[in-house]
C-alpha cells in the first residue's frame, strides 16, 4: 500500500532534503567514518604492506613471463641451427668411401 500511493518511508540514516527545497548539506569526514568504518584511512603499515606484496606479485609476473619468453627464444635458436645443420649437409658433396685395395 505504501509504495502503490508513492511515498516510501524515510531509511534510517539517509539524507533528507533541507526543508526550502535546497540540497542536504555534504556529510563530514568524521560522519562518514562513522556510518562507515570502512571509509577510513588504511594506517600506514597496511599501505607498505599493499605495497610490498604488489612489487613481489609483479616480480613473480614479470619472471614467469621471462622464462616463457627466454624458452621461446632457445627453441627457436635451436630450430634454426638444426635447420642450418641439415642445410649444410644436403649441399656438401658425399663422402668419399676409402676402401682398402686388396693389391
Amino acid at each position: 500500500a505504501i509504495l502503490a500511493q508513492g511515498a516510501l518511508p524515510p531509511i534510517a540514516g539517509a539524507w533528507q532534503p533541507v526543508r526550502g527545497g535546497g540540497a542536504a548539506p555534504m556529510p563530514t569526514h568524521a560522519e562518514v567514518i562513522a556510518q562507515n568504518p570502512l571509509e577510513a584511512p588504511a594506517p600506514w603499515w597496511d599501505t607498505i604492506c599493499f605495497a610490498i606484496n604488489g612489487l613481489v606479485a609483479f616480480l613473480l609476473t614479470a619472471c614467469a613471463l621471462g622464462t616463457v619468453v627466454w624458452c621461446c627464444l632457445r627453441a627457436i635458436v635451436g630450430v634454426e641451427r638444426m635447420e642450418d645443420r641439415w642445410a649444410a649437409g644436403r649441399a656438401s658433396p658425399p663422402p668419399v668411401e676409402k676402401r682398402a685395395h686388396a693389391e
